[in-house]
C-alpha cells in the first residue's frame, strides 16, 4: 500500500511539474502595430478629415484606440490634428474630436497616432477648394425699370 501511494505521489508530482505547478504560463499580450486610416486621404481647404487608429496586439486581436492615441501632424502648416491624450496624460479636447485633421494650407502631411511607444501613419493630401456651382441669384424685385440699379446677391 505504501508502495502504491509512493508511485501515485511521484506520478502526481511529475504531472504537476510538467504542467508548471498547475498554473498556465501565457505570454503577456503586447501592442505590435498601429494602423491609421481614413475614408479619404484627400481633402480640400475648409473640409476636416477624420482618422481612426487601430491597434494590433500580439494575440491577434485588434482594438480601436483613436481616443487614447496621441495624434500629430508631420507638417502643422499644412494640417493640424486634434488629440485628447498627451504624453503627460492631460486631456486636451473632447473625445469625439480625436483624430480630426483640419487643413490649413495646400500640400501633404503625415498624420500619426502613437500609443505606448508604437506609431502608425497615414498621408493626408490637402487640395485647393474648387468652386463647383453658384446658387441662383436672388434680388428683392424681379423687374427693374430702365436706368435704375438693382443689388443682386449670389449665394
Amino acid at each position: 500500500m505504501k508502495r502504491l501511494l509512493l508511485i501515485i505521489s511521484i506520478f502526481i508530482a511529475a504531472l504537476l511539474s510538467a504542467c508548471n505547478g498547475g498554473s498556465s504560463s501565457t505570454p503577456p499580450v503586447s501592442l505590435q502595430s498601429i494602423t491609421v486610416t481614413s475614408n479619404d486621404n484627400v481633402t480640400v481647404l475648409g473640409v476636416r478629415q477624420a482618422f481612426v487608429a487601430t491597434a494590433h496586439y500580439s494575440d491577434g486581436s485588434d482594438a480601436i484606440v483613436t481616443n487614447s492615441a496621441i495624434w500629430s501632424s508631420s507638417n502643422p502648416e499644412i494640417a493640424t490634428v486634434s488629440t485628447i491624450a498627451t504624453k503627460t496624460g492631460v486631456k486636451q479636447v473632447n473625445a469625439l474630436n480625436a483624430g480630426i485633421a483640419t487643413p490649413v494650407a495646400v500640400g501633404q502631411t503625415n498624420i500619426s497616432a502613437s500609443l505606448n511607444g508604437v506609431s502608425g501613419t497615414a498621408l493626408l493630401v490637402v487640395s485647393p477648394a474648387v468652386l463647383v456651382s453658384i446658387n441662383p441669384v436672388t434680388a428683392p424685385s424681379l423687374s427693374t425699370p430702365k436706368g435704375v440699379t438693382q443689388q443682386f446677391t449670389a449665394i
